[in-house]
């Protein structure tokens, strides 16, 4: 070791890697002692002393001195964070956080320390500014914006605050507003309001119902935002008052509030397209629709208040949005003209630009809005905005109408689609199968233990494939034409019924598992409808599949022999029911869903209007004994199950099996229960340690905007 160790970081103490994280717990260490005039640390020797480090927290200087402000408490706490990645990230952080401090006029000036007699803002901004004159430079140019000299620029900074975490990282969940004076975001499922002549965010009361997408009103004193726990639109005004629902609606890829007062709209399930509901609430229009391989996100009303500007991806990989194009389209006639080849989640600005992102980077480009037309090349802008292209398509970043910009730092997002198909048992150890990572999806093993079939995406569209589990074959392609998801095995493991929109709405189909025969159609769904197996009887007379219209998903059963069908149980849901036959064919357990609480439940079959509750979760599955029942609830959960001389079920107990993705958010079951009673499902290929969360914020960043877009 080398350096004072009263300074010394935990990593430098233990040898690990250093970086200027560890300069600025040294820092924290300064500010301390230079409040309460003793060391934050003590020991009689050095080993005691490095000891207190590794272990200790200080006391809060607040708690020694009342005239120190919490803020200035926080600032240093989070400087002393024991773990790198809890601190402030670099020297500019600390910088904004102690001007911030310094010239608030809520806080007064602080009384003379212990030995000293210059007031502690003054003594602060003499030896911080000073000391970090260097520091701060290098901090800037680590995110570049072009033009990096522009003299109207200014550039602020906030952390998320310590024991708040993005909730949900793959939807939109920042926006400034149309004055560029306050930023909403999501953390912890609830909005937060940060107002930039605050110190700190204030939650927003009534918004804690799994909150994305947020966006202000025109006018900034309200937001919109989409409560996923319930399903549903809700705006809340900033003055007060509870959340009031606007319209029913599944997860959003994306939202805005036109200046027409009417929100657009477009979202991950049910009705696909984009579509337009009042402001002050109604039922949502399509207004817009999309193919059965496209997909729409980011809607925004033009100035003409008759075209939309949005993102149109198609097919179902996770690359779709980095390929995706930035189009309008005109509500009156119809017409779609592409803008932008290779882009996502766009913006116009009342600057008369055009500002769009592709692969963590910001372009922009001039835009005249009468002639929908680029008027000039789209050029970068901002590097290393945080994408989630691999899911909704949308960056991290908001612009104000008085041209301030605030965006999230970071890589980009996307959830690898490339994932290994293994088993996995209760310790966690894992026996992949022979087969290349790639985008697979719904595993479900043969009845008979020989077989998997699973989807796979190729970029271009999604088919069910089948493997031979003893790896003597390799993956072969079952279906052909159209996009085919969710197989399902017969009892006997020679057919597999599927979902597939070759011929229109998507509906059942069957195909024998060797290929030897085409495919049979076994429903027809009604206009604006579609259908989706979900398990096939144990006796091979009955499949159980949904029924979705809307945002409404009713299950039903399908008796081959003849055809018919009939609903089953009085099951409505807004999600996919997932409903699995038990080994037996006595019983059925699916999935509904109300008032964003996900709930599993078990009927018998035929079904005589019992109901067995069995708590929270989703994606029931059996064990092949039938005396299991497991499901997800964002981990592993079991219970015995017994039917003599009535259904019941243990208490459940959760499980340690960890491992698999795509099984705490996902609502069908994309998991499987081998039938040694092992786990199978995706591994990811890649592992990410949590991202630190700031906030950038850069004020007139238009006017540099517009002048690293103009001619040349």
């Amino acid at each position: 070791m080398i350096g004072t160790p009263q300074y010394m970081a935990p990593e430098q103490i233990e040898a690990k890697p250093m970086d200027a994280r560890t300069d600025i717990f040294a820092l924290g260490v300064v500010l301390h002692e230079m409040l309460i005039g003793k060391p934050a640390f003590a020991g009689d020797t050095i080993p005691s002393l490095l000891s207190a480090i590794l272990k200790d927290t200080p006391s809060r200087p607040s708690l020694i001195r009342a005239d120190v402000p919490q803020a200035l408490d926080r600032l240093i706490a989070s400087c002393l964070a024991k773990d790198p990645n809890d601190r402030l990230q670099s020297a500019h952080d600390v910088m904004l956080q102690l001007r911030w401090i310094g010239e608030s006029p809520e806080i007064p000036s602080i009384g003379p320390p212990i030995a000293l007699k210059q007031p502690l803002r003054r003594r602060l901004a003499m030896a911080i500014l000073g000391a970090l004159g260097a520091a701060v430079i290098g901090g800037v140019s680590a995110w570049r914006l072009w033009p990096s000299e522009h003299s109207g620029i200014t550039r602020l900074s906030f952390p998320l605050p310590d024991g708040q975490r993005i909730s949900r990282p793959l939807h939109q969940f920042v926006a400034i507003s149309p004055d560029g004076t306050r930023v909403v975001y999501v953390a912890d499922g609830q909005l937060y309001l940060r107002s930039l002549s605050d110190l700190e965010a204030k939650p927003i009361p009534s918004t804690n119902a799994a909150a994305e997408n947020p966006a202000f009103s025109p006018d900034g004193r309200s937001i919109v935002f989409g409560a996923v726990g319930e399903r549903v639109l809700k705006r809340v005004g900033l003055i007060g008052g509870a959340a009031t629902t606007i319209c029913p609606a599944g997860p959003v890829y994306g939202l805005s509030w036109a200046a027409d007062d009417s929100i657009l709209f477009a979202q991950e399930s049910g009705v696909r397209g984009i579509l337009k509901v009042p402001a002050s609430g109604g039922t949502p229009a399509l207004v817009i629709g999309v193919k059965d391989d496209e997909e729409a996100q980011g809607p925004q009303l033009m100035p003409d208040r008759d075209h939309v500007l949005f993102t149109l991806a198609t097919g179902t990989a996770a690359g779709r949005w980095d390929s995706a194009d930035i189009v309008v389209q005109s509500l009156k006639s119809g017409e779609r003209k592409t803008l932008v080849k290779g882009g996502t989640d766009a913006r116009y600005l009342p600057s008369g630009h055009l500002v769009y992102g592709l692969r963590g980077r910001l372009f922009a480009a001039p835009f005249n809005s009468r002639q929908l037309e680029l008027t000039g090349e789209p050029v970068p802008v901002v590097d290393g905005v945080r994408a989630s292209g691999g899911l909704s398509g949308s960056m991290q970043f908001s612009v104000s109408n008085t041209g301030t910009l605030v965006y999230v730092p970071g890589a980009d997002e996307t959830p690898s689609d490339s994932s290994q198909l293994a088993y996995l048992d209760l310790k966690g150890a894992l026996d992949p199968l022979k087969l290349p990572p790639g985008a697979y999806g719904h595993p479900r093993i043969s009845p008979n233990g020989k077989y998997l079939a699973v989807e796979v995406s190729d970029g271009k569209g999604t088919d069910v494939w089948i493997y031979h589990l003893s790896g003597t074959s390799p993956l072969r392609r079952l279906t052909i034409g159209g996009r085919n998801t969710l197989p399902t095995w017969s009892p006997d493991s020679r057919r597999v019924a599927f979902q597939s929109d070759r011929d229109g709405n998507p509906a059942v189909f069957v195909q024998s598992a060797d290929g030897t025969n085409a495919a049979e159609r076994l429903t027809s769904p009604e206009p604006n409808t579609s259908h989706a197996p979900e398990s096939w009887s144990p006796d091979g007379k009955y499949i159980l599949f949904d029924v979705r219209k809307g945002l409404s998903v009713t299950l039903w059963s399908l008796f081959l022999s003849d055809g018919k069908v009939a609903p089953f149980g009085n099951v409505q849901s807004p999600d996919p029911t997932s409903a699995a036959f038990s080994p037996d064919g006595r019983w059925v357990a699916y999935a509904t869903s109300a008032d964003g609480q996900r709930a599993l439940r078990v009927q018998p079959f035929p079904s005589t209007g019992a109901v067995c509750e069995i708590g929270p979760g989703v994606a029931p599955v059996w064990s092949p004994n039938g005396k299991e029942l497991r499901w997800s609830a964002g981990n592993f959960f079991v219970a015995n199950v017994t039917v003599q001389p009535v259904f019941g079920v243990s208490t459940p107990i959760q499980l340690s099996a960890q491992g698999m993705t795509s099984v705490s958010l996902a609502i069908q079951r994309n998991f499987e229960v081998a039938p040694d009673g092992r786990f199978f499902g995706f591994v990811s290929t890649q592992s990410r340690s949590p991202t630190p969360v700031t906030f950038q914020v850069v004020l007139n960043w238009v006017d540099a905007l517009a002048a690293s877009t103009a001619p040349h």
